[in-house]
């Protein structure tokens, strides 16, 4: 059964083939803006409400779930015509342009790629950034480069970044319904 949630968030719960996922819908002030995140991730928090909204989502280690250093992967939209929302993107834009030891393109996704040392640990940094339906959207994901982790985790990590980047979609106007959903409305 699809789940909604509205006045700014949407969640989809599958019953698809791919019930691993679920999808879930920010409502902006012009569309919404749709992406697919892990049935077994954690929701670390949640922002709906536009001019810019987030969602930040622990991801579990396949290879240790009970690890205490996981992946994150946050999702956010900045509204192209708010100079709040717009300002907050450029400040993360400027220091991911700037800190980035790689900058490429992913279909139409801009790509920055950096490691950070924070204490004792290494992190690996991958942001994307496009337009999308009247927002820029900003996706995320920071991975711990652990002692006991390999090349396949990073391997792993990077193609799960890319299915999130491939999961995004957007569009102007109401949300479409589909036949397999439930509505809920948020406060």
């Amino acid at each position: 059964m699809k789940h909604f949630l509205f006045a700014g968030f949407v969640l989809l719960s599958p019953l698809t083939a791919r019930s691993e996922f679920t999808d879930l819908s920010v409502i902006t002030s012009k569309g919404y803006f749709s992406y697919s995140v892990g049935d077994d991730w954690s929701l670390v928090s949640m922002q709906t409400k536009p001019p810019k909204t987030a969602a930040v989502f622990q991801v579990p280690n396949p290879a240790n779930k009970a690890a205490r250093e996981t992946a994150r992967l946050s999702l956010m939209t900045f509204e192209v015509d708010s100079p709040v929302a717009m300002a907050a993107l450029k400040k993360l834009l400027v220091r991911a342009r700037a800190e980035a030891k790689q900058k490429t393109k992913y279909k139409q996704w801009q790509l920055y790629s950096r490691d950070v040392e924070e204490g004792n640990a290494n992190y690996a940094i991958r942001e994307a950034c496009k337009q999308i339906s009247g927002v820029c959207a900003m996706v995320r994901i920071t991975w711990p480069r652990l002692r006991s982790s390999n090349e396949s985790h990073d391997i792993q990590m990077e193609d799960l970044f890319r299915s999130a980047l491939d999961s995004v979609t957007g569009g102007i106007g109401p949300l479409p319904p589909r036949d397999d959903q439930q509505a809920f409305r948020t406060l």
